[in-house]
């Protein structure tokens, strides 16, 4: 039993890091790629490390919701489809990671703009 639960908390470790480094690659792409100033602006003013764990995905998705959509326009799952193609958000890891790319993205290149 003690096999299965260290290699199964082993697999969940490699499991977040994947995630979080796809959401890193992803958010950086969609910063280059897609994103306007106003947006990058917001989404830099985002301060994911506030949130506790047990809410932290969901609560993130509002600040980004918010952050890209400050008239609810389109909504939360009108705001996931226009970023990640569906209408719900991504896993909490993953999405931290894509806060955290765009934010680097934009962090390297804001004083040449």
């Amino acid at each position: 039993m003690n096999n299965a639960i260290e290699r199964l908390r082993a697999s969940k470790e490699m499991h977040i890091e994947n995630l979080e480094a796809d959401g890193i690659m992803s958010g950086k792409e969609w910063a280059a790629e897609v994103a306007e100033y106003r947006q990058l602006i917001a989404i830099s003013e985002i301060d994911a490390c506030v949130y506790p764990d047990s809410v932290a995905g969901d609560m993130l998705a509002k600040e980004i919701a918010i952050a890209l959509d400050p008239e609810d326009e389109i909504g939360s799952r009108g705001i996931a489809e226009e970023l990640f193609g569906k209408k719900r958000w991504p896993e909490a890891e993953w999405l931290f990671g894509w806060v955290r790319g765009a934010q680097a993205f934009f962090k390297e290149v804001k004083d040449e703009i």
